[in-house]
Protein backbone atom coordinates (compact mmCIF):
# COMPACT_ATOMS: atom_id res chain seq x y z
CA UNK A 1 0.00 0.00 0.00
CA UNK A 2 0.99 3.22 -0.78
CA UNK A 3 2.71 5.29 2.45
CA UNK A 4 2.10 9.00 2.74
CA UNK A 5 4.64 11.40 3.32
CA UNK A 6 3.20 15.24 3.88
CA UNK A 7 6.42 17.97 3.42
CA UNK A 8 5.52 21.34 4.55
CA UNK A 9 8.15 24.71 4.38
CA UNK A 10 9.03 23.62 8.45
CA UNK A 11 9.78 20.24 7.59
CA UNK A 12 9.23 16.72 7.11
CA UNK A 13 6.55 14.54 8.69
CA UNK A 14 4.99 11.14 8.21
CA UNK A 15 7.01 9.28 5.98
CA UNK A 16 8.59 5.20 5.45
CA UNK A 17 9.16 3.48 8.68
CA UNK A 18 9.54 7.03 10.81
CA UNK A 19 10.44 10.05 9.51
CA UNK A 20 14.28 9.09 10.01
CA UNK A 21 16.91 11.62 10.23
CA UNK A 22 17.12 14.46 8.20
CA UNK A 23 13.14 14.99 8.58
CA UNK A 24 11.55 16.77 11.24
CA UNK A 25 13.41 19.72 11.67
CA UNK A 26 14.96 20.46 8.34
CA UNK A 27 14.30 23.15 5.85
CA UNK A 28 12.45 21.71 3.09
CA UNK A 29 11.79 25.11 1.28
CA UNK A 30 14.06 28.13 1.73
CA UNK A 31 12.28 30.87 3.35
CA UNK A 32 13.18 33.16 -0.19
CA UNK A 33 11.65 30.41 -2.27
CA UNK A 34 9.53 30.81 -4.57
CA UNK A 35 8.00 28.52 -7.14
CA UNK A 36 6.56 28.82 -11.06
CA UNK A 37 3.33 27.18 -11.89
CA UNK A 38 4.42 24.53 -13.97
CA UNK A 39 5.13 20.54 -14.11
CA UNK A 40 8.57 20.09 -12.97
CA UNK A 41 10.91 16.79 -12.60
CA UNK A 42 14.32 16.85 -11.04
CA UNK A 43 17.04 14.94 -12.37
CA UNK A 44 19.34 13.81 -9.72
CA UNK A 45 18.75 13.15 -5.99
CA UNK A 46 20.35 15.32 -3.47
CA UNK A 47 19.47 15.00 0.36
CA UNK A 48 18.64 11.65 -0.49
CA UNK A 49 20.27 10.23 3.08
CA UNK A 50 20.32 12.14 6.19
CA UNK A 51 23.11 13.01 8.22
CA UNK A 52 23.40 9.10 9.96
CA UNK A 53 23.93 7.83 6.50
CA UNK A 54 20.10 6.50 6.80
CA UNK A 55 18.07 6.99 3.46
CA UNK A 56 15.23 9.34 3.53
CA UNK A 57 12.33 8.89 0.98
CA UNK A 58 10.71 12.01 2.51
CA UNK A 59 13.44 14.32 2.16
CA UNK A 60 14.40 12.57 -1.27
CA UNK A 61 10.59 13.89 -2.49
CA UNK A 62 11.21 16.67 -0.93
CA UNK A 63 14.64 17.55 -3.03
CA UNK A 64 12.53 16.24 -6.13
CA UNK A 65 9.87 18.63 -5.24
CA UNK A 66 12.07 21.97 -4.67
CA UNK A 67 13.13 21.92 -8.66
CA UNK A 68 9.96 24.11 -10.42
CA UNK A 69 10.84 25.39 -13.25
CA UNK A 70 10.68 29.26 -13.26
CA UNK A 71 9.15 32.20 -10.20
CA UNK A 72 6.25 33.22 -9.33
CA UNK A 73 5.29 35.26 -6.60
CA UNK A 74 5.57 34.21 -3.01
CA UNK A 75 3.15 31.79 -1.68
CA UNK A 76 0.59 33.37 0.21
CA UNK A 77 0.47 29.78 2.47
CA UNK A 78 2.88 27.48 3.53
CA UNK A 79 3.56 24.77 -0.12
CA UNK A 80 2.93 21.85 0.94
CA UNK A 81 4.27 18.03 -1.00
CA UNK A 82 1.61 15.23 -1.00
CA UNK A 83 3.92 12.27 -1.85
CA UNK A 84 3.30 8.57 -1.94
CA UNK A 85 5.74 5.69 -2.36
CA UNK A 86 4.89 2.14 -3.03
CA UNK A 87 7.37 -1.05 -4.32
CA UNK A 88 6.98 -1.04 -7.92
CA UNK A 89 9.56 -4.52 -8.31
CA UNK A 90 11.66 -6.68 -5.67
CA UNK A 91 14.06 -9.73 -6.10
CA UNK A 92 16.36 -11.54 -3.66
CA UNK A 93 18.76 -8.10 -3.82
CA UNK A 94 16.56 -5.02 -4.43
CA UNK A 95 13.80 -3.17 -4.14
CA UNK A 96 12.89 -0.91 -6.85
CA UNK A 97 10.84 1.58 -5.17
CA UNK A 98 8.62 4.43 -6.81
CA UNK A 99 7.72 7.88 -5.12
CA UNK A 100 5.44 10.66 -6.57
CA UNK A 101 4.41 14.12 -5.23
CA UNK A 102 2.18 16.86 -5.77
CA UNK A 103 3.44 20.49 -5.12
CA UNK A 104 0.00 22.77 -3.56
CA UNK A 105 0.22 26.44 -2.86
CA UNK A 106 -1.83 25.94 -0.61
CA UNK A 107 -4.96 24.50 -2.45
CA UNK A 108 -3.92 24.69 -6.36
CA UNK A 109 -1.52 22.36 -7.88
CA UNK A 110 1.76 24.12 -8.89
CA UNK A 111 4.15 21.34 -9.72
CA UNK A 112 4.49 17.57 -9.37
CA UNK A 113 7.67 15.72 -9.38
CA UNK A 114 8.46 11.57 -9.64
CA UNK A 115 11.79 9.74 -8.56
CA UNK A 116 12.65 5.77 -8.52
CA UNK A 117 15.24 4.74 -6.02
CA UNK A 118 16.78 1.30 -6.40
CA UNK A 119 17.47 0.30 -2.73
CA UNK A 120 19.82 -3.00 -2.00
CA UNK A 121 17.68 -5.18 0.63
CA UNK A 122 20.88 -6.42 2.55
CA UNK A 123 22.07 -3.03 3.23
CA UNK A 124 19.00 -0.68 3.85
CA UNK A 125 20.32 1.29 6.76
CA UNK A 126 24.35 2.02 5.25
CA UNK A 127 25.64 4.70 2.81
CA UNK A 128 25.29 1.41 0.14
CA UNK A 129 21.70 2.26 -0.53
CA UNK A 130 21.55 3.54 -4.07
CA UNK A 131 19.37 6.46 -5.30
CA UNK A 132 18.26 6.05 -8.92
CA UNK A 133 16.21 9.12 -10.21
CA UNK A 134 15.04 8.47 -13.90
CA UNK A 135 12.77 10.82 -16.39
CA UNK A 136 9.36 9.48 -16.44
CA UNK A 137 7.28 10.05 -19.85
CA UNK A 138 5.33 12.65 -18.52
CA UNK A 139 7.33 15.28 -16.74
CA UNK A 140 10.83 18.10 -18.58
CA UNK A 141 13.71 16.20 -18.07
CA UNK A 142 15.42 19.25 -16.90
CA UNK A 143 14.73 22.25 -14.12
CA UNK A 144 14.68 25.83 -15.93
CA UNK A 145 15.59 29.01 -14.35
CA UNK A 146 14.31 32.74 -15.26
CA UNK A 147 14.10 36.08 -13.62
CA UNK A 148 10.93 36.60 -14.52
CA UNK A 149 7.63 34.72 -14.11
CA UNK A 150 6.85 32.42 -17.02
CA UNK A 151 3.68 33.89 -19.03
CA UNK A 152 1.60 31.61 -20.51
CA UNK A 153 -0.28 33.27 -24.12
CA UNK A 154 -3.28 33.32 -24.23
CA UNK A 155 -5.68 31.60 -26.47
CA UNK A 156 -5.06 32.91 -30.20
CA UNK A 157 -2.15 34.19 -29.46
CA UNK A 158 1.08 34.27 -31.71
CA UNK A 159 2.27 30.65 -31.30
CA UNK A 160 5.68 30.55 -29.16
CA UNK A 161 7.88 30.12 -31.94
CA UNK A 162 9.30 32.54 -34.69
CA UNK A 163 6.83 33.02 -37.84
CA UNK A 164 8.47 33.85 -41.39
CA UNK A 165 5.51 36.04 -42.29
CA UNK A 166 4.58 35.25 -46.18
CA UNK A 167 7.12 32.39 -45.54
CA UNK A 168 4.97 29.76 -45.20
CA UNK A 169 5.67 26.49 -42.93
CA UNK A 170 8.74 24.06 -43.45
CA UNK A 171 6.98 20.92 -41.42
CA UNK A 172 8.62 17.95 -39.69
CA UNK A 173 5.71 15.57 -38.64
CA UNK A 174 5.30 12.51 -36.46
CA UNK A 175 3.27 9.67 -37.88
CA UNK A 176 1.61 7.51 -35.23
CA UNK A 177 -0.45 9.46 -33.11
CA UNK A 178 -0.56 12.30 -35.29
CA UNK A 179 -1.72 10.86 -38.77
CA UNK A 180 -2.55 7.36 -38.73
CA UNK A 181 -3.84 5.38 -34.85
CA UNK A 182 -2.24 2.42 -35.40
CA UNK A 183 -2.55 1.14 -31.94
CA UNK A 184 -5.13 -1.64 -32.80
CA UNK A 185 -2.29 -3.37 -35.29
CA UNK A 186 0.79 -2.35 -33.38
CA UNK A 187 -1.11 -4.38 -30.32
CA UNK A 188 -2.55 -6.84 -32.50
CA UNK A 189 1.29 -7.31 -34.34
CA UNK A 190 2.84 -7.99 -30.63
CA UNK A 191 0.55 -10.56 -29.54
CA UNK A 192 1.53 -12.57 -32.69
CA UNK A 193 5.03 -11.56 -32.19
CA UNK A 194 5.05 -12.18 -28.73
CA UNK A 195 3.26 -16.17 -29.10
CA UNK A 196 6.73 -17.33 -31.17
CA UNK A 197 9.12 -15.38 -29.21
CA UNK A 198 7.33 -16.31 -25.70
CA UNK A 199 5.95 -19.32 -26.57
CA UNK A 200 5.61 -20.75 -23.33
CA UNK A 201 3.99 -17.35 -21.67
CA UNK A 202 1.55 -16.76 -24.63
CA UNK A 203 0.61 -20.15 -26.68
CA UNK A 204 -1.75 -21.77 -24.18
CA UNK A 205 -5.44 -21.59 -23.42
CA UNK A 206 -4.92 -19.04 -20.15
CA UNK A 207 -3.21 -16.65 -22.01
CA UNK A 208 -5.56 -16.77 -24.96
CA UNK A 209 -8.56 -16.26 -22.81
CA UNK A 210 -7.09 -12.86 -21.73
CA UNK A 211 -6.33 -11.50 -25.04
CA UNK A 212 -9.57 -9.52 -24.99
CA UNK A 213 -8.67 -7.73 -21.75
CA UNK A 214 -4.94 -7.44 -22.67
CA UNK A 215 -5.63 -5.76 -25.70
CA UNK A 216 -7.70 -3.03 -24.31
CA UNK A 217 -5.41 -2.47 -21.51
CA UNK A 218 -2.28 -1.80 -23.93
CA UNK A 219 -4.77 0.90 -25.62
CA UNK A 220 -4.26 2.66 -22.45
CA UNK A 221 -0.80 2.03 -22.17
CA UNK A 222 0.00 3.26 -25.88
CA UNK A 223 0.63 6.98 -24.61
CA UNK A 224 4.27 5.26 -23.68
CA UNK A 225 5.28 3.61 -26.63
CA UNK A 226 8.25 5.08 -28.72
CA UNK A 227 9.45 2.28 -30.68
CA UNK A 228 7.29 -0.09 -31.84
CA UNK A 229 9.07 -3.68 -30.41
CA UNK A 230 8.03 -1.57 -26.93
CA UNK A 231 4.85 -3.24 -27.23
CA UNK A 232 5.97 -6.98 -26.77
CA UNK A 233 7.47 -5.82 -23.52
CA UNK A 234 3.97 -4.56 -22.33
CA UNK A 235 1.94 -6.68 -23.49
CA UNK A 236 4.17 -9.58 -21.27
CA UNK A 237 4.29 -7.55 -18.01
CA UNK A 238 0.24 -6.63 -18.72
CA UNK A 239 -0.24 -10.82 -18.75
CA UNK A 240 1.94 -10.86 -15.27
CA UNK A 241 0.22 -8.27 -14.05
CA UNK A 242 1.77 -4.99 -14.03
CA UNK A 243 -0.95 -1.91 -13.08
CA UNK A 244 -1.45 0.18 -16.29
CA UNK A 245 -0.76 3.03 -14.19
CA UNK A 246 2.77 1.92 -13.06
CA UNK A 247 3.46 1.91 -16.77
CA UNK A 248 2.07 4.88 -17.83
CA UNK A 249 3.77 6.75 -15.00
CA UNK A 250 7.20 4.85 -14.67
CA UNK A 251 8.10 3.50 -17.89
CA UNK A 252 11.20 5.17 -18.65
CA UNK A 253 12.40 3.16 -15.42
CA UNK A 254 10.48 0.08 -16.08
CA UNK A 255 11.78 -0.11 -19.96
CA UNK A 256 15.38 -0.88 -19.24
CA UNK A 257 14.90 -2.60 -15.86
CA UNK A 258 12.79 -5.09 -18.04
CA UNK A 259 15.36 -5.86 -20.81
CA UNK A 260 17.94 -6.32 -18.67
CA UNK A 261 16.13 -8.57 -16.51
CA UNK A 262 14.90 -10.53 -19.70
CA UNK A 263 18.58 -10.23 -20.62
CA UNK A 264 17.06 -8.96 -24.08
CA UNK A 265 18.77 -6.59 -26.74
CA UNK A 266 16.85 -3.84 -28.53
CA UNK A 267 18.26 -4.42 -32.33
CA UNK A 268 17.32 -8.35 -31.25
CA UNK A 269 13.77 -6.69 -30.55
CA UNK A 270 13.48 -4.56 -32.94
CA UNK A 271 14.46 -7.13 -35.86
CA UNK A 272 11.79 -9.63 -34.60
CA UNK A 273 8.75 -7.33 -34.29
CA UNK A 274 9.47 -5.70 -37.37
CA UNK A 275 9.85 -9.19 -39.38
CA UNK A 276 6.27 -10.24 -37.48
CA UNK A 277 4.41 -6.99 -38.70
CA UNK A 278 6.28 -6.80 -42.30
CA UNK A 279 5.17 -10.42 -42.93
CA UNK A 280 1.57 -9.80 -41.93
CA UNK A 281 1.50 -6.46 -44.07
CA UNK A 282 2.58 -9.05 -47.16
CA UNK A 283 0.76 -12.01 -46.26
CA UNK A 284 -2.86 -10.27 -45.44
CA UNK A 285 -2.41 -6.61 -46.83
CA UNK A 286 -6.08 -5.91 -47.15
CA UNK A 287 -6.36 -7.30 -43.48
CA UNK A 288 -3.40 -5.13 -42.10
CA UNK A 289 -4.04 -2.08 -43.83
CA UNK A 290 -7.79 -2.47 -42.33
CA UNK A 291 -6.27 -2.21 -39.36
CA UNK A 292 -4.71 1.30 -39.27
CA UNK A 293 -6.49 4.15 -39.01
CA UNK A 294 -5.89 7.41 -40.55
CA UNK A 295 -7.43 10.13 -38.47
CA UNK A 296 -10.59 11.51 -40.22
CA UNK A 297 -9.87 14.49 -42.56
CA UNK A 298 -6.11 14.78 -41.41
CA UNK A 299 -5.27 12.70 -44.90
CA UNK A 300 -7.40 15.68 -46.77
CA UNK A 301 -5.08 18.15 -45.65
CA UNK A 302 -2.08 16.26 -45.89
CA UNK A 303 -2.06 15.54 -49.18
CA UNK A 304 -1.87 18.91 -51.09
CA UNK A 305 1.39 19.33 -49.07
CA UNK A 306 2.71 15.78 -49.22
CA UNK A 307 4.64 16.43 -52.71
CA UNK A 308 6.34 19.70 -51.68
CA UNK A 309 9.82 19.56 -50.50
CA UNK A 310 8.88 21.45 -47.47
CA UNK A 311 7.35 18.44 -46.15
CA UNK A 312 8.40 15.81 -44.03
CA UNK A 313 7.59 12.23 -41.65
CA UNK A 314 10.06 11.96 -38.94
CA UNK A 315 8.86 8.78 -37.36
CA UNK A 316 10.12 5.53 -35.19
CA UNK A 317 7.99 3.42 -37.56
CA UNK A 318 9.76 1.32 -39.91
CA UNK A 319 9.98 3.23 -43.25
CA UNK A 320 8.24 0.65 -45.55
CA UNK A 321 5.50 0.47 -43.38
CA UNK A 322 5.07 4.37 -42.77
CA UNK A 323 5.46 4.54 -46.78
CA UNK A 324 2.65 1.71 -47.28
CA UNK A 325 0.64 3.68 -45.19
CA UNK A 326 1.03 6.98 -46.55
CA UNK A 327 0.03 5.78 -49.92
CA UNK A 328 -2.84 3.48 -49.31
CA UNK A 329 -4.51 4.61 -46.40
CA UNK A 330 -3.59 8.61 -46.61
CA UNK A 331 -3.25 8.84 -50.74
CA UNK A 332 -0.42 10.66 -50.17
CA UNK A 333 2.77 11.12 -52.59
CA UNK A 334 5.41 11.41 -50.07
CA UNK A 335 8.78 10.52 -51.86
CA UNK A 336 10.95 7.71 -49.72
CA UNK A 337 13.61 10.04 -48.71
CA UNK A 338 11.35 12.38 -46.85
CA UNK A 339 9.91 9.58 -44.47
CA UNK A 340 12.60 9.45 -42.03
CA UNK A 341 12.48 6.21 -39.53
CA UNK A 342 14.54 5.77 -36.65
CA UNK A 343 13.68 2.46 -36.02
CA UNK A 344 17.01 0.88 -36.44
CA UNK A 345 19.58 3.71 -35.99
CA UNK A 346 17.40 4.98 -32.58
CA UNK A 347 19.02 8.56 -33.18
CA UNK A 348 17.28 11.42 -31.44
CA UNK A 349 14.31 13.39 -33.52
CA UNK A 350 16.29 16.12 -32.08
CA UNK A 351 18.95 15.32 -34.52
CA UNK A 352 16.88 14.89 -37.60
CA UNK A 353 15.51 18.66 -36.52
CA UNK A 354 18.99 19.62 -36.90
CA UNK A 355 19.80 18.05 -40.14
CA UNK A 356 16.09 19.35 -41.44
CA UNK A 357 16.73 23.04 -40.92
CA UNK A 358 19.76 23.01 -42.99
CA UNK A 359 18.29 22.34 -45.90
CA UNK A 360 17.52 25.24 -48.12
CA UNK A 361 13.92 24.23 -48.54
CA UNK A 362 13.80 25.60 -44.93
CA UNK A 363 15.13 28.87 -45.33
CA UNK A 364 12.54 31.52 -45.04
CA UNK A 365 9.93 29.56 -43.14
CA UNK A 366 8.53 28.60 -39.96
CA UNK A 367 9.63 25.16 -39.08
CA UNK A 368 6.95 23.03 -37.29
CA UNK A 369 7.54 19.79 -35.49
CA UNK A 370 4.30 18.08 -34.46
CA UNK A 371 4.25 15.10 -32.32
CA UNK A 372 2.02 12.71 -29.68
CA UNK A 373 4.53 12.01 -27.41
CA UNK A 374 5.30 14.61 -24.92
CA UNK A 375 8.67 13.03 -23.57
CA UNK A 376 10.15 13.79 -27.86
CA UNK A 377 9.35 17.73 -27.63
CA UNK A 378 10.48 17.92 -24.15
CA UNK A 379 14.08 16.66 -25.63
CA UNK A 380 13.68 18.96 -28.11
CA UNK A 381 13.16 22.09 -25.82
CA UNK A 382 16.13 21.15 -23.76
CA UNK A 383 18.51 21.06 -26.44
CA UNK A 384 18.29 25.21 -26.49
CA UNK A 385 19.17 27.64 -28.80
CA UNK A 386 19.90 25.18 -31.57
CA UNK A 387 16.82 24.18 -32.28
CA UNK A 388 15.02 27.41 -31.41
CA UNK A 389 13.45 27.94 -34.39
CA UNK A 390 11.15 25.21 -34.45
CA UNK A 391 7.84 25.71 -33.38
CA UNK A 392 6.41 22.35 -31.15
CA UNK A 393 3.36 21.48 -31.11
CA UNK A 394 1.42 18.48 -29.09
CA UNK A 395 -1.21 17.06 -30.90
CA UNK A 396 -4.44 16.02 -28.33
CA UNK A 397 -5.95 13.28 -30.54
CA UNK A 398 -2.73 11.08 -30.33
CA UNK A 399 -1.31 8.99 -27.65
CA UNK A 400 -1.31 11.47 -24.89
CA UNK A 401 -2.70 11.52 -21.22
CA UNK A 402 -4.38 13.95 -19.59
CA UNK A 403 -1.33 14.97 -17.29
CA UNK A 404 1.10 15.36 -20.81
CA UNK A 405 -1.51 17.92 -21.76
CA UNK A 406 -0.91 19.99 -18.45
CA UNK A 407 2.64 19.63 -18.75
CA UNK A 408 2.95 20.75 -22.12
CA UNK A 409 0.22 23.81 -21.63
CA UNK A 410 2.44 25.05 -18.97
CA UNK A 411 5.97 24.55 -21.18
CA UNK A 412 6.83 27.98 -22.40
CA UNK A 413 7.94 26.42 -25.48
CA UNK A 414 5.50 23.91 -26.54
CA UNK A 415 1.77 24.48 -28.03
CA UNK A 416 -1.18 22.11 -27.84
CA UNK A 417 -3.57 21.81 -30.43
CA UNK A 418 -6.59 20.01 -31.23
CA UNK A 419 -6.85 17.83 -34.98
CA UNK A 420 -8.78 20.84 -35.99
CA UNK A 421 -5.96 23.06 -35.62
CA UNK A 422 -3.78 20.82 -36.72
CA UNK A 423 -5.33 20.56 -40.17
CA UNK A 424 -5.01 24.46 -39.96
CA UNK A 425 -1.60 24.27 -39.67
CA UNK A 426 -1.43 22.12 -42.63
CA UNK A 427 -3.39 24.51 -44.71
CA UNK A 428 -0.30 27.00 -44.09
CA UNK A 429 -2.86 28.81 -41.10
CA UNK A 430 -1.66 29.83 -37.75
CA UNK A 431 -3.49 27.09 -35.56
CA UNK A 432 -5.30 28.61 -32.37
CA UNK A 433 -3.43 27.01 -29.26
CA UNK A 434 -5.72 24.89 -26.07
CA UNK A 435 -6.19 27.62 -23.52
CA UNK A 436 -4.14 26.84 -20.28
CA UNK A 437 -6.00 25.58 -17.35
CA UNK A 438 -5.70 25.09 -13.58
CA UNK A 439 -7.31 22.14 -14.06
CA UNK A 440 -4.89 19.67 -11.25
CA UNK A 441 -3.39 16.66 -13.15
Amino acid sequence: MPLPVVISRGGVSGGFGGSGSGGSGRPVFPSGFTGGRTHCHHVGVPRAFGSSGRWNPASQLASAAHGVIGTAPAPTAPLQVQARWRCLKRDDNNLLMSGSSNLYDPNELVGSSHVVARIPRRNRSTHGWRALAASTANPPSKTQESSSPTIRQPAGATPKGPTAPGGGFFYALDFDGVICDSEPETSASAWMACAKFWPDVFDNDAARERKEELMIKMARVRPVVETGYENMLLLRLLLEGTPVEDILDYWSVLLPETMKSWELERGDMVDFFGAERTAWMEGQPDQWLDINRVYEDVDKALAPVSGLPHCYVVTTKPQNLTIKLLKHKAMCSFPDDRVISTTVSGIPKSDILRELQQLPEAAGRTKVFVEDKLSTLLKVADVGEELDDWQLYLVEHGYVTKRDVEVAKRHPRIDVISKNEFIKLLKGEIPTPTATTTTAI
